[in-house]
């Protein structure tokens, strides 16, 4: 069995996390919004929310998940996008498509 990685380690690995996330996706069709949720035990040494300057254009553009309200207010605003939900927690991270009920 495997030890759990230290915290130097868990630093390493990710930044890898987020980049094959975003390689992933840049590889679908069509443009992306990634809402960001984390877990308490999530480090707050790992940000996964920034983006390139310009947010209209980006292929993919992550957000922090505000709340339904807020979420929604985006959704909204970047209506043309598939919009992902990625979950930090303190050693695992998901990524699922959200489904909008309109």
């Amino acid at each position: 069995m495997a030890a759990a990685p230290s915290g130097r380690q868990r630093a390493e690995l990710f930044p890898g996390k987020r980049l094959k996330i975003e390689q992933e996706l840049r590889a679908l069709a069509g443009e992306h919004l990634v809402l960001v949720s984390y877990g308490s035990q999530s480090s707050v040494h790992e940000e996964w929310v920034y983006n390139s300057s310009d947010l209209d254009q980006a292929k993919v553009t992550w957000a922090h998940s505000l709340g339904h309200e807020k979420d929604e207010n985006l959704m909204r605003y970047f209506s043309n996008r598939r919009i992902w939900r990625v979950q930090v927690q303190k050693e695992m991270v998901s990524l699922y498509e959200n489904s909008r009920v309109r």
